[in-house]
């Protein structure tokens, strides 16, 4: 069925969602219920962009820490653009999805280029900005200028979907955002797309929905049906792929030698040490040596070997096998076109790697 019949169909099918009562319980909870959150005290609209990408994929409890190292070294749009990305993926290290990094970097150099610094106001002005989708455009435009404009993620998709029992077929974009458009008449647009982010993270959550503690529900139809477990329908889980890599950690007396990774993929522009993916029954000792003189044309000597440590990401999980090696000179790779080089250990500190490299670095004993 066509999004606009659907709409058609539950607006003339569930006519409470078009009142004031709706808004005003909703509004009255989340006054009372809202989390105190870092950026919930400021309406500077940098400071909503910077909240609103870093909550991207990441819980509120892992980014809290992260935003408040980050507003301290960049407080403001200026000093990120003018900084090297280095120094901001040094500050994301650990969270994960870096490529939210480099195209806020990217953004804040865009915001200084184009719009003198300042924040673009617009949803239509803010989506094309690198990094800045539908729903983080919605948010910035909403939560920082009032601007009524949904703001649509995983907790307002799930909200719908249960007060309104949409199922799959119906659950387009456009579905949602009309639907949001249409609750949020006569609210304040910053306070109600906050409300319905808020009871989505706290009451209406994935699994077993806090039904009892939400001030909503005698309009949720899923609640009324007693459906609220059917909705939205679950996905099968995609199989999560295993995979063994070997790291070689190269030493030439004090000079450990490091490399980066292309500025697009997996990683990008972060650094790492060499290595590569073990072979079915290949020994991780022969993978190493292996995929090193692949990479770097380079014969090294094995020293010792670290425990292996296992690290998990969304797509596939990792053991990690590192060996700490030695180089009779301090070789410059010719068959890599990306940058590389040989620092003082204490020097590893100061360069973004992988949350994995980083744990091997934190565990090894180096010589």
């Amino acid at each position: 069925m066509h999004s606009k019949k659907i709409i058609m169909r539950k607006r003339a099918e569930y006519k409470s969602f078009q009142s004031s009562r709706f808004r005003k319980v909703l509004l009255s909870w989340y006054k009372a219920q809202k989390r105190d959150l870092p950026w919930r005290k400021t309406k500077d609209p940098y400071k909503i962009l910077i909240s609103e990408i870093m909550l991207q994929q990441t819980q509120v409890e892992t980014v809290i820490p992260y935003y408040k190292a980050w507003m301290k070294k960049f407080n403001t749009i200026k000093k990120l653009a003018t900084a090297s990305l280095d120094e901001a993926l040094m500050l994301w290290e650990g969270m994960g999805y870096y490529s939210r990094a480099r195209n806020l970097h990217l953004t804040a150099q865009e915001i200084e280029k184009n719009y003198n610094g300042k924040i673009p106001d617009s949803f239509e002005n803010l989506i094309h900005l690198p990094g800045i989708g539908k729903y983080t455009a919605g948010a910035i435009a909403s939560i920082a200028f009032n601007k009524p404009v949904p703001a649509i993620d995983a907790n307002v998709r799930r909200v719908l979907t249960r007060l309104l029992c949409l199922s799959p077929s119906s659950s387009k974009d456009k579905t949602f955002w009309e639907l949001a458009l249409n609750l949020m008449v006569t609210a304040s647009p910053s306070e109600f797309n906050q409300a319905m982010m808020e009871i989505g993270a706290l009451v209406c959550i994935a699994k077993n929905p806090r039904c009892p503690n939400c001030p909503v529900r005698s309009h949720c139809n899923a609640y009324l049906k007693g459906m609220q477990n059917r909705y939205p329908a679950i996905r099968k889980p995609k199989k999560v792929e295993e995979i063994e890599v070997v790291l070689g950690i190269i030493f030439n007396d004090t000079m450990v030698y490091i490399q980066k990774r292309p500025p697009q993929g997996l990683f990008a522009g972060l650094w790492e040490f060499p290595g590569g993916k073990v072979e079915p029954g290949e020994r991780p000792e022969k993978a190493l040596h292996r995929e090193l003189k692949e990479e770097l044309g380079e014969k090294v000597r094995i020293i010792s070997n670290g425990k292996a440590i296992r690290h998990k990401y969304t797509r596939f999980k990792v053991l990690l096998y590192p060996f700490i090696c030695s180089a009779q000179k301090r070789f410059s790779p010719g068959s890599r076109k990306g940058e590389f080089r040989w620092i003082l250990q204490k020097e590893l500190k100061n360069y973004p790697f992988p949350t994995a490299n980083r744990k091997i670095i934190q565990s090894l004993r180096f010589p």
